[in-house]
């Protein structure tokens, strides 16, 4: 909790990193494709598609959650631009930071959790990543709770965390197609 406040704190204070503007340009695309599909306008989606190579391994679907609709709520709020496009990223440090937490003290007991938890939340690409990355830092979640849902998996046998590790897993793979080659 403590990463998320001091990061959501000193988030004005940064600007943007070289992905962010790749990353919104995926997600004024992606929104054009669904608006031309929705509106019967097959020619156009198919132009706006046109060149969209990188979404074989980066997808459209965080960027377009992220610029499109949270961070213009941020903003609707009052929040400054900036704050509010890096937001969500540092949500997900801080649940990234969490599952680390939480695999580690399952794995190894709660002295080496802490120390790796502690680790990351100190360790500076990490918390450039946190303020800049769209990429990875959702990725890094996403892999680190399915890692944790297939660890419980392989210890309960319980189908619903089989299902976790897969939602999961999924849900990074939206963000970052080389998380499937992670686990």
């Amino acid at each position: 909790l403590g990463f998320l406040a001091a990061s959501l704190l000193t988030s004005r204070h940064y600007g943007y990193g070289d992905d962010e503007p790749y990353a919104m340009l995926r997600a004024d695309r992606a929104c054009g494709i669904v608006s031309a599909l929705g509106a019967g306008h097959w020619k156009q989606a198919r132009q706006l598609a046109a060149g969209t190579e990188i979404w074989n391994y980066h997808p459209p679907f965080y960027s377009l959650v992220n610029y499109r609709f949270v961070s213009r709520g941020l903003i609707g709020l009052g929040w400054g631009e900036i704050p509010a496009r890096h937001a969500l990223n540092i949500v997900f440090a801080a649940l990234g930071l969490a599952a680390v937490f939480k695999l580690a003290s399952e794995m190894l007991g709660g002295e080496a959790a802490l120390y790796g938890m502690l680790f990351l939340m100190l360790f500076p690409r990490f918390v450039a990543h946190a303020q800049f990355n769209p990429k990875d830092i959702p990725a890094l979640a996403g892999v680190t709770m399915s890692m944790l849902s297939l660890y419980r998996w392989c210890s309960s046998s319980k189908a619903r965390d089989a299902l976790k590790a897969g939602l999961w897993l999924g849900a990074a793979g939206a963000v970052n197609v080389g998380c499937f080659v992670l686990l």
